[in-house]
């Protein structure tokens, strides 16, 4: 026979609100750190391709849920303004990566497999259900803290998408000073 401890206990009497509000504190502390443990968002230390390749739904969904801010450009290889893009898209995955070294940012690429009811979806996302329809490509999906936050249409990296990854900043800041003021 085994007892409980009151560590047990303790722990079964918290209120959701309550353990949503240690959720939080670990946020905080998590974000005080640089957590990329090969420190690849160092100053200086950009990799010459900062941007992640998708393998699989899975892989995707580890990457979204596991850095404060995910940028998923999704393409497809038979795509003109997908090409375009790309170099812009890396140029920026660059700067911002190397402008907030403090942050986990992924920029990451998934290609579309295939054309279901005249939407462009990736195949495991769409079999999965687990990413939000793309009506067109490029498309990319901003997420901020494993959330969907956003997501720009076309080619328009500079014009559209950076915009909106500034935005995103605002919203990331906006969650963890509020993590911030509840302690």
């Amino acid at each position: 026979m085994t007892y409980a401890t009151w560590k047990d206990i303790k722990e079964r009497s918290k209120t959701d609100e309550e353990k949503e509000q240690e959720k939080k504190e670990q946020f905080v502390q998590q974000n005080k750190t640089v957590v990329n443990k090969n420190n690849s968002n160092a100053p200086g230390n950009t990799p010459p391709n900062p941007v992640i390749e998708i393998q699989s739904i899975d892989h995707k969904i580890k990457l979204i849920a596991n850095t404060h801010l995910c940028i998923v450009d999704v393409w497809a290889e038979w795509c003109g303004p997908c090409k375009k893009a790309t170099p812009e898209f890396l140029k920026l995955a660059k700067e911002i990566i190397a402008s907030y070294p403090e942050l986990r940012i992924v920029f990451a690429k998934e290609e579309v497999k295939e054309v279901k009811e005249g939407y462009n979806i990736t195949e495991e996302s769409a079999r999965r259900k687990l990413c939000r329809r793309v009506n067109g490509v490029p498309t990319f999906q901003i997420y901020v803290n494993g959330k969907f936050y956003d997501d720009e249409v076309g080619a328009g990296v500079q014009s559209g998408l950076k915009p909106k990854i500034l935005k995103a900043f605002e919203k990331l800041n906006e969650e963890i000073q509020q993590a911030i003021n509840k302690k």
